[in-house]
């Protein structure tokens, strides 16, 4: 599978013998490609008004999370996957280089209206990403779409300068405020099928090489505002679950 490097992956994720790693590779890469063909026909135009219609660019949410990722890098080149509206993007342009990557050819077109040629349709499960090239990349709401989040992880990483970042955000599938969060957003939006919990995430954070993993919890009070919780009780009252990760 192209998804996953062949060398990143047989080191971190090894399958018994060479013949079951080919034969690994070309089943996931036929797969990949049927995967894309399907998913950008599903977030298509229908299903970001679905799920994006309340959601202002420009705001308190979107500001929150640029000033967490300014906590870990204040310059530099930024990457953002899963751009959906682009806000994020626009606010983080004032400090960063910007650039995005996302699957629909409708939030693309959308998108490049402020952000021009800085954002390009792609799949990140498939997309080839320059080697440690940016200082941050953003996959807010990204992972829990994807069926193998861990190729789209040995991706970004490798994709991270040494001391780079990866922020974002997954349903925080844990305890009750969380799981019963989770199984509400599951049923909303079918495309999700990788809510795991937060020590599965974990995992496979390190697994894909990073050495520094910091976690704390989002309460979201509309789709445009929410609040962080950093202390132990984000396990507990959270509806997301954010992470930064350091290569």
């Amino acid at each position: 599978m192209e998804g996953c490097s062949a060398n990143s992956a047989a080191e971190r994720y090894p399958v018994a013998n060479e013949n079951d790693r080919v034969d690994c590779l070309f089943v996931h890469s036929l797969y990949d490609v049927w995967r894309t063909c399907v998913l950008r026909d599903t977030y298509d135009e229908s299903y970001f008004r679905r799920f994006l219609v309340h959601k202002t660019p420009l705001s308190q949410r979107n500001a929150l999370r640029l000033t967490h990722i300014r906590r870990y890098a204040s310059s530099g080149k930024l990457l953002e996957v899963g751009f959906g509206q682009g806000g994020l993007l626009r606010m983080a342009a004032r400090y960063f280089d910007v650039a995005g990557v996302d699957i629909s050819p409708y939030v693309v077109r959308a998108a490049s209206r402020w952000l021009g040629d800085r954002v390009h349709c792609g799949d990140i499960s498939q997309e080839t990403l320059p080697t440690a090239e940016y200082q941050v990349i953003a996959a807010f709401g990204v992972l829990e779409h994807l069926p193998r989040p861990e190729c789209a992880l040995l991706r970004l990483y490798e994709a991270l300068s040494d001391g780079g970042v990866l922020v974002g955000a997954v349903p925080n599938n844990q305890g009750i405020v969380g799981g019963i969060n989770t199984a509400i957003t599951n049923i909303a939006d079918a495309t999700h099928c990788s809510t795991y919990s937060p020590s599965r995430w974990s995992q496979l954070f390190r697994q894909a090489g990073f050495r520094q993993i910091d976690f704390c919890g989002e309460i979201t009070l509309t789709r445009n505002r929410a609040f962080f919780v950093e202390s132990a009780l984000w396990k507990h009252i959270s509806f997301n679950l954010i992470f930064a990760c350091i290569k």
